[in-house]
């Protein structure tokens, strides 16, 4: 009879242990996607002000485009994204654009692939932007 009420003390506290476990992990699982929808709605505040930047150096732009693949670099504060910009003249041009949110002046733009071709100058009309997050706009 004592052996009895031993185990089923055991087995209770083993599911306790299991259940605090379960929703502790759920509870983390979801501060996780909390903050990684922050990070992504970062993100695309910087491609905001990146888009308006390209748009100000290039001229004849029709689309830009963010990846959704992007790096962040800790210790800098820098977010590294590779941007794909379309012109009436040039089907496709590639380069990368080094961002930070305390970067609203300085355009930083790494790596360039096939950059040569865009024209520099200032596109006047609405640009259609693709974000990473997949969202859609126009500046």
């Amino acid at each position: 009879m004592k052996i009895k009420k031993q185990m089923k003390i055991m087995i209770i506290c083993f599911m306790a242990i299991v259940g605090v476990g379960f929703f502790w992990r759920l509870h983390m699982n979801k501060e996780n996607i909390k903050k990684e929808k922050q990070q992504l709605s970062e993100v695309v505040k910087m491609e905001k002000i990146a888009a308006e930047q390209v748009k100000n150096t290039y001229s004849g732009l029709k689309k830009i485009d963010f990846d959704k693949d992007y790096s962040y670099d800790s210790m800098t504060g820098f977010t590294l994204v590779n941007v794909t910009v379309s012109t009436d003249s040039v089907s496709k041009s590639n380069f990368s654009i080094s961002m930070t949110l305390n970067d609203k002046e300085n355009e930083n733009y790494v790596g360039s692939i096939a950059r040569p071709k865009l024209q520099n100058g200032k596109t006047e009309s609405l640009v259609k932007v693709i974000y990473s997050d997949g969202s859609i706009g126009e500046q």
